[in-house]
């Protein structure tokens, strides 16, 4: 058990779990840093600056942020008392799901017409968007969309970059997250200079969104022999609803909770037939 308990499965295994279970005051999530990256990129993005060196500047500031986490991180570990004990709270600390299913669920009580002003309140810090005209189907439809996407860069990227490459790897997969949301092209003065967070963001993005979309690619395999068919995207083909953010982070934390589970088992076999 003590093996097992040091190993890379068991560890992002008792990271989710706890992540799960355990409140975390909002000041100390990772999230928290957003407005700080916020102010640094308009510290340094250039507004007088060409396309070309604003987006120069973006990737260095990607580099600044980075490096010295990185080797913060690197120095902090090797000083620690328990390298995977280590490993565990700072894998805990990558991780932020609560809020999202905090969110749906408020979504799921206010999303209704006589709430809908409230529930439009709610979601706009989430959205990052102008949340006046949503119609009730609209701020399902927004809600739904960002908790998944939230879900990845918050959950299941930092999982994964764990999985390959430890604590770098999780440190990496989060601070592009936060990079991203902190300087998204979609803001006018971060249209250039973000562009370099928002490329690498959804390049690591992308194998964590194929991991959680396998199993359930895999149940429409029979009717993908090369007819066009339109399929609903995480979903059932109805209306959504004020149940659809619930309904979608439940699916894909089980997907999620999934692969841990196999994770765990293979690593298990491995230790016990040597």
């Amino acid at each position: 058990m003590t093996a097992l308990a040091s190993t890379t499965a068991a560890i992002m295994v008792g990271a989710a779990l706890l992540e799960a279970v355990l409140p975390w005051p909002a000041r100390f999530r990772p999230g928290a840093a957003v407005p700080l990256l916020t102010r640094l990129g308009h510290k340094v993005y250039r507004p007088d600056g060409s396309p070309g060196q604003q987006r120069q500047a973006g990737l260095l500031a990607l580099l600044v942020v980075w490096v010295p986490c990185a080797a913060g991180l690197w120095a902090v570990r090797n000083l620690s008392l328990s390298e995977p004990l280590f490993d565990l709270l700072f894998l805990l600390l990558m991780l932020e799901s609560r809020p999202l299913r905090e969110l749906a669920q408020g979504s799921r009580a206010l999303a209704t017409q006589e709430t809908l002003v409230v529930a439009r309140l709610q979601a706009a810090s989430w959205l990052r968007r102008e949340t006046g005209a949503l119609s009730v189907m609209g701020l399902n439809k927004a809600v739904s969309e960002t908790c998944v996407l939230r879900l990845v860069g918050q959950w299941a990227g930092p999982l994964l970059g764990f999985a390959l490459a430890g604590g770098q790897g999780a440190l990496l997969w989060r601070l592009a997250q936060l990079m991203n949301q902190a300087w998204s092209p979609k803001q006018a003065e971060f249209v250039h200079f973000g562009r370099a967070a928002s490329a690498l963001y959804q390049g690591l993005c992308a194998p964590a969104i194929l991991l959680l979309a396998l199993p359930l690619a895999l149940t429409r395999l029979r009717q993908l022999g090369g007819k066009l068919v339109r399929l609903p995207v995480l979903g059932d083909g109805c209306e959504p609803d004020a149940t659809l953010p619930r309904r979608l982070l439940h699916r894909l934390l089980l997907i999620g909770w999934g692969w841990l589970g196999l994770s765990l088992i293979l690593t298990l076999m491995a230790l016990t037939h040597g």
